[in-house]
């Protein structure tokens, strides 16, 4: 009884979690290696479920596929393979109409990258 209340519980908050599928744009306060640039960003989405595939970059032209991403409530993760074992991580958080949150360069030999991104679904 105890599984099925739980399992129950998981699908009526997989039910109730927001889409992300769709085109986002925005805002990215990018700091490289002390250095901080205002940048744009630009996603692609598509949410299956909790796994988001699609592709990330600074615009239309620039952008990486996404190797990993899933979403859990509101909150939602992404990894695009830059180099190597190097990896772009998103952790972003649906606030209202927007996904706002942090980015980060990964790996072993991934340069001193960080940020913060606002952005805004297309319609």
């Amino acid at each position: 009884m105890g599984k099925l209340l739980v399992g129950l519980f998981a699908l009526v908050a997989a039910m109730h979690a927001a889409d992300v599928t769709g085109t986002w744009s925005g805002s990215m306060a990018m700091t490289k290696d002390d250095e901080t640039k205002d940048d744009s960003a630009y996603l692609v989405l598509k949410q299956t479920g909790n796994e988001i595939t699609g592709t990330i970059g600074p615009n239309t032209e620039k952008r990486l596929t996404i190797t990993k991403g899933s979403a859990d409530g509101n909150t939602i993760y992404i990894e695009a393979i830059v180099e190597g074992e190097n990896k772009l991580v998103l952790r972003l958080k649906i606030d209202g109409d927007k996904l706002i949150g942090d980015l980060k360069a990964e790996g072993p030999t991934a340069p001193s990258i960080s940020g913060k991104m606002s952005l805004t679904k297309e319609k």
